[in-house]
């Protein structure tokens, strides 16, 4: 009885899951039908925005070929017989004896097409794109083998790289790029740091944020006082900047390519014609007068080309780099102490005239003495050459350890609230250096002068600029505030303004 009586309770359980399973399978496709109905608007819209983005990535992937080659190498006469064929078969297919061809065996062709030689030929062959117009394949690869998303993905890749650059030593492990990582090239640490500007970049920059850090501690230590740091400022500027402009001049430039880079000179003109337009217009929009529109206009168009720019232009290209930089500042001195002079003076008085015993100072002079060595091939001893390469390297150090004590000496929570300052930091360090670079392309210039103008552009205030304003009784506070801001700010800026140089190409 009660084995009847189980069994029914399993018979009802039964009917009652299937009756359960029935009604799950249940769909009103009315009703389905009506709830679609009721968004069709919002689905009209996603379709419309799918459509929209779809043409956009159609648009903006580039167009890729596939080629096919069948290489059919060159046999020689050799049949394989007599003691050639015995050698064969115990050394290898690769090995030919006695016919005197000069074929290639196809076993080769791996090891050909994979060395360094072939590749860095290929990288420069012709590549046609439009009409007549010709670039080389590693251009091609760079500019047109990528979609534009692909740049915002990969630059916190580059950075993060960058970064992690800074803090290893093997030089001759090999990293591979997306490119390469599909078989192209291959390439050392040591040659992809010649090659990636960023890098380079940060690694100068991160340099620099130590320096500044330094100084801040031996200020507050109470290592250094404001007085010495004047005693150091004194030094780098008339001493250890000279020598450093000097001695690398004279070891890095010949006379060709001094007379090849002479185009700087209209190029700087230019571009200091154009910061003091913007300066001009951006300090009425910030609503500034008397000598804090004078001071601005003067650190919209004065960089900090000499401590910053020289080792950073310099790492990037280390043969010619000073050679620009020192054409270069032939124009900035004349600009400085002319224009500078100028708009570092009080607006009410006439102070700000030019003098032409203030071009007489010792970075002029040091230029001057090393173009005469560059022109008549005048070389420098040994001992005399180390010493001042030593005593110039010290230029750089002493001037962002000075900073940084100028910066733990004032009140930083006061300046970094002017919004002049980040004024300067968009218009000058960003705005203009792209505009610029863009301008320069349209000019058949080599390409590290095209880059050498850009970055010094993008460079934050001298620090000539507060010794000036306080030697002429102008608000030099007001100045230092500048430098403050727009050297932090540079810390971002410059890797990022170098970036999109790479990006546009």
């Amino acid at each position: 009885m009660s084995t009847l009586m189980e069994q029914t309770s399993e018979k009802e359980t039964k009917q009652l899951h299937n009756n359960h399973n029935d009604e799950e399978i249940e769909i009103d496709l009315m009703d389905l039908l009506r709830k679609v109905i009721g968004i069709r608007k919002k689905i009209y819209k996603a379709a419309g925005i799918g459509l929209i983005i779809g043409i956009i990535v159609a648009i903006s992937i580039p167009k890729q070929y596939t080629v096919e080659v069948t290489l059919s190498p060159e046999m020689g006469n050799n049949k394989g017989g007599g003691l050639s064929g015995l050698a064969a078969s115990f050394l290898g297919s690769g090995v030919t004896m006695g016919d005197g061809t000069d074929a290639l065996n196809a076993s080769l062709s791996a090891d050909i097409v994979s060395s360094t030689p072939f590749l860095l030929e290929l990288s420069n062959m012709k590549v046609p794109v439009s009409g007549s117009e010709e670039i080389s394949l590693s251009s091609y690869l760079n500019e047109e083998s990528s979609p534009w998303w692909g740049y915002v993905i990969g630059f916190p890749g580059m950075v993060i790289g960058g970064v992690k650059f800074l803090f290893t030593e093997n030089e001759d492990e090999p990293i591979s790029s997306d490119k390469a990582s599909r078989g192209t090239i291959e390439l050392s640490k040591k040659e992809s740091q010649k090659m990636n500007t960023l890098t380079i970049l940060l690694q100068q920059i991160g340099m620099f944020v130590i320096y500044i850090i330094m100084g801040i501690i031996l200020i507050r230590t109470k290592v250094l006082t404001r007085e010495t740091l004047e005693v150091i400022s004194r030094f780098v500027i008339k001493l250890a900047l000279p020598v450093m402009i000097f001695i690398n001049t004279v070891d890095g430039v010949d006379r060709r390519t001094f007379f090849s880079s002479l185009s700087i000179l209209a190029i700087a003109a230019s571009m200091y014609i154009g910061l003091l337009i913007l300066g001009k217009i951006s300090g009425k929009i910030f609503r500034l007068r008397g000598d804090h529109l004078q001071l601005y206009r003067a650190m919209v168009v004065f960089g900090n080309v000499g401590f910053m720019g020289i080792p950073i232009i310099t790492s990037i290209y280390p043969e010619k780099g000073m050679l620009y930089i020192s054409v270069f500042t032939v124009i900035d001195q004349l600009m400085l102490w002319t224009l500078g002079v100028k708009l570092t003076s009080p607006a009410e008085k006439e102070s700000g005239k030019f003098n032409p015993r203030k071009l007489i100072n010792p970075v002029t002079v040091a230029i001057i003495l090393a173009m005469l060595c560059v022109l008549t091939g005048i070389h420098l001893p040994l001992i005399l050459d180390t010493a001042l390469q030593k005593m110039g390297a010290t230029a750089t150090p002493l001037a962002m350890i000075y900073l940084g004590g100028i910066f733990a000496c004032i009140d930083v929570l006061k300046f970094i609230k002017v919004p002049d300052y980040y004024g300067i930091a968009l218009i000058k360090m960003v705005l203009f250096p792209i505009l610029f670079y863009v301008l320069l392309g349209f000019f058949s210039i080599p390409s590290d002068i095209h880059m050498t103008m850009a970055l010094a552009s993008a460079m934050p205030v001298m620090s000539s600029v507060v010794m000036m304003a306080n030697a002429s009784g102008s608000d030099g506070d007001y100045a230092m505030g500048g430098i403050l801001v727009t050297t932090v700010c540079s810390i971002i800026t410059l890797p990022a303004v170098s970036w999109i140089f790479q990006m546009i190409g």
